[in-house]
């Protein structure tokens, strides 16, 4: 009986640092709130570590039209020339609020280059959501919101945040699955805007 009482005490003992314990850093992949009806990750389609680049299973960037913040419309298609990075995030992903900061400081310094990232949320509040944090965020390129459309074109999204690189030819050269960091992305992007239209 006495091993049965001290082994419940160490136990109980584990379970409260365990539930203490704060974790160091942000992770790179968020998992959505408990009020979210996001699918669950498929085990089948697990890519590689968080923001690593991996082949994005289709060649070609699928075409989409959606509203912006402002009304007016953004077609992909209407930036071929460019190199795209499509990002698919929320406002309540941490990984993502991250992220947003670098992307906007990489978007003013190549913006004249050719590049264009392109946020497209798939937060369930809409634009009620994405408007407040792009204003807190100084975010300098197109906002779109996602009804599950656009996922489903690039093969589904089951973590936030996910980003797909496209060239200027449209072809999609990397997706990443996770946070991407910032001294991953640029060499590789600065590579894809040296290429010729």
């Amino acid at each position: 009986m006495r091993w049965f009482s001290v082994s419940l005490v160490v136990l109980m003992m584990v379970l409260v640092a365990c539930a203490t314990e704060q974790p160091d850093e942000v992770a790179d992949v968020a998992e959505p709130p408990e009020t979210s009806e996001a699918p669950a990750p498929d085990p089948e389609r697990a890519g590689p570590s968080q923001g690593e680049a991996m082949d994005a299973g289709i060649d070609e960037a699928p075409d989409f039209e959606r509203e912006q913040m402002d009304g007016s419309f953004f077609r992909l298609s209407e930036h071929d020339g460019t190199v795209r990075v499509l990002n698919f995030w929320a406002t309540w992903c941490m990984p993502c609020r991250v992220e947003v900061p670098e992307f906007v400081e990489m978007q003013e310094r190549y913006r004249d280059d050719g590049l264009l990232f392109v946020g497209i949320s798939l937060d369930d509040e809409g634009f009620a959501a994405v408007e407040p944090f792009a204003e807190e965020f100084s975010m300098n390129y197109p906002q779109v919101v996602d009804d599950g459309e656009i996922t489903d074109l690039y093969g589904g999204v089951y973590g936030l945040p996910t980003t797909f690189i496209v060239d200027r030819h449209g072809e999609i050269r990397a997706r990443f699955n996770g946070r991407v960091h910032q001294e991953d992305l640029e060499p590789f992007l600065q590579e894809l805007l040296a290429e010729s239209v």
